[in-house]
């Protein structure tokens, strides 16, 4: 069993996703090594509150940490969700990097993650709403 992605990686060691459907929307694919990794270096650091964006998932940043094994080059925030709206429990691709209830974890890139004073999930009450 053969995967599309293992499938387009033999035929193009080069081939991504993101580039494939830049083409097909007959925009400029551009190259992950063209990008200047190095600007996005995070303003949020172990034990900042964050909100994550799309969908507002708030949680607690537990890992910092660049060019992970694995994912795409560049810098990582493993966070701990209040709510059970992760994809992990801290370990990726079987490698641990911050400790997370099941379902509570994500890798996220910084640029996704707003520093804050956000109150946790739980500290809101569902019997005020009208």
């Amino acid at each position: 069993y053969v995967t599309y992605k293992e499938k387009m990686k033999r035929h193009d060691a080069q081939w991504t996703m993101n580039r494939a459907l830049a083409i097909a929307r007959g925009e400029k694919a551009v190259d992950l090594q063209e990008i200047d990794v190095c600007e996005e270096v995070p303003a949020a650091k172990v034990g900042d509150r964050v909100e994550v964006v799309p969908g507002g998932k708030r949680g607690v940043v537990k890992y910092v940490g660049r060019d992970l094994e694995g994912l795409p080059q560049g810098w990582w925030l493993g966070v701990c969700y209040d709510e059970p709206v992760g994809k992990n429990d801290g370990e990726v691709k079987g490698v641990r990097y911050f400790e997370a209830p099941k379902g509570h974890g994500s890798l996220v890139r910084p640029r996704n993650a707003q520093v804050g004073d956000y109150p946790p999930e739980e500290d809101f009450d569902d019997s005020d709403e009208i």
